[in-house]
């Protein structure tokens, strides 16, 4: 992960509180602990699967680890996770009987090859033994002589790893698709979606791409502070940031491993964590000091204290969910950065309130759950928790609530839905069978609210549209939505500085 020290934080940035010495937690180190998770995370159906991430802070709060050992912990399981496919093809060269060997040894196996692989600094023998000790902990000793004589043999064996397009084009001549599938490590049925939609050249980007550890993205705080002084404040402290290509509250901080919490300026809430991908969809929905907003599925706030920002905390903006945990962090998160405009509702209040004031809002962002297929870089657990089955059933959702959300829209209204995926049954074609069944909207150019927004980040239809990797950014998808005719009230005048 990245932007936090996963030793001493949970999810969200939230500090872990360690249990007190015990035998038990003692005896279990990095890598047993990292190969007991897995098994018992991949022993789930996919769709059952919890986030990662969450499992991973569950973990470490039943172990004491030191901060180093917390540190190759989170490295283990998720650069496993990331490399699973490549890891089983490395393995079962050596293993004849892959399928009949129970999940926790397959993951001994998996955590020592991703190490013996992946993480130069480990000595070998150190990865073969803690693997052999792990699986005779494991109540599996039996297992033990074959673990040690097949990690030995991944160890001095050549090591197939992906490199550029050629490597695939090449090696991947005869059966491209499964070929794609192992050696990028994504589940067959995803490659095969990408080569489908987008070609064989860009679905061998998306895979190599959601394999690369992505910068951390933070967007300036502009009640606060500007991007300028900002970068000052971080190069006094000798951390290298760079401005974002888009959004001008954007910042870039490449190989960070630190916790967010330790930069200079958090915790006076100068900046919130959030992807430039993101920012512009806020942007796009071009609120203004003084109007009525509504953020439809406002999470933990992210977009909706980028909205409160560009409002001048001045207007109505309605933040609602179905979760109240993710409400609370949206407090949270708002009272940090000072946006005294949010108003966090529970999305059944939220209904109830816009019924009974028959109130209709000038902007709406719905910021839609999704498979998530375009943040894979940042979430690698998404290759193994999805299926073409999820799709279907958060298309009718999506549906369902840009139907919703079209109904509340005033005269010259806008809308934005937006995804972070890259389907386009989630994106392009949720939104174009929208339009044709539902007369008075239609779709403004991405480029006209943003002028200047690059030509590969704008679809001929006008939508925002953008793929890991480009400009650093995360796949993502955005529509502009208004009623009745052209908004003229749209200020491409730079109005983002």
């Amino acid at each position: 992960m990245i932007g936090r020290d996963p030793a001493l934080t949970g999810k969200k940035g939230r500090v872990i509180r360690r249990p007190g010495n015990s035998k038990s937690a003692r005896s279990h180190g990095p890598r047993l602990s990292a190969a007991k998770l897995l098994a018992e995370w991949f022993s789930e159906e996919p769709i059952k699967r919890p986030p990662l991430d969450e499992e991973a802070d569950r973990y470490l709060c039943k172990l004491q680890l030191s901060h180093s050992d917390a540190a190759l912990f989170w490295e283990i399981i998720f650069g496993t996770v990331r490399w699973r496919r490549l890891l089983e093809w490395h393995v079962k060269k050596h293993v004849s009987k892959w399928s009949r060997l129970p999940l926790p040894v397959k993951m001994v196996f998996l955590t020592g090859c991703y190490q013996i692989i992946f993480l130069s600094r480990i000595p070998m023998f150190a990865a073969v033994n803690e693997a052999v000790n792990a699986v005779r902990t494991l109540g599996c000793s039996w297992a033990g002589g074959l673990v040690n004589a097949v990690l030995r043999k991944v160890s001095t064996s050549s090591h197939v790893i992906p490199g550029d397009d050629a490597f695939f084009e090449k090696r991947c001549a005869k059966n491209f698709l499964n070929c794609l599938s192992v050696f990028s490590s994504h589940a067959h049925w995803m490659a095969k979606r990408w080569v489908h939609q987008w070609g064989r050249k860009t679905a061998i980007s998306i895979c190599m791409e959601n394999n690369l550890r992505p910068p951390l993205s933070l967007r300036v705080n502009r009640l606060k502070t500007t991007r300028a002084e900002l970068l000052s404040l971080f190069e006094e402290h000798a951390i290298k940031a760079e401005k974002g290509y888009v959004s001008p509250d954007s910042l870039l901080i490449k190989d960070y491993r630190g916790r967010v919490e330790k930069l200079p300026g958090f915790s006076e809430g100068l900046f919130q964590v959030q992807d430039e991908s993101s920012q512009i969809a806020s942007m796009l929905l071009n609120p203004r000091p003084g109007l009525r907003v509504l953020d439809i599925c406002a999470g933990v706030g992210g977009k909706s204290s980028h909205i409160a920002a560009l409002m001048e905390n001045t207007g109505l903006l309605i933040c609602s969910d179905t979760s109240m945990k993710r409400l609370e962090r949206l407090r949270e998160n708002a009272s940090r950065l000072g946006m005294t405009l949010m108003e966090p509702l529970p999305l059944a209040q939220a209904r109830q309130m816009i019924r009974s004031s028959h109130i209709q809002f000038d902007r709406i962002l719905v910021d839609a759950p999704c498979s998530g297929t375009g943040v894979i870089r940042r979430h690698p657990d998404i290759k193994w928790t999805r299926t073409p089955g999820t799709l279907e059933g958060l298309v009718k959702i999506q549906q369902n609530l840009l139907q919703e959300a079209s109904g509340l829209l005033g005269p010259q209204g806008i809308l934005v839905y937006s995804v972070c995926s890259l389907e386009k049954e989630e994106g392009e074609t949720l939104v174009e069978n929208f339009l044709r069944t539902n007369e008075g909207f239609h779709v403004l150019r991405a480029d006209t609210i943003i002028p200047g927004l690059p030509g590969d980040m704008v679809t001929r239809e006008g939508f925002f549209r953008t793929l890991p990797g480009i400009c650093g950014m995360d796949g993502f998808f955005s529509a502009v939505i208004t009623r009745n005719k052209p908004v003229n009230d749209i200020d491409p005048s730079g109005s983002w500085e």
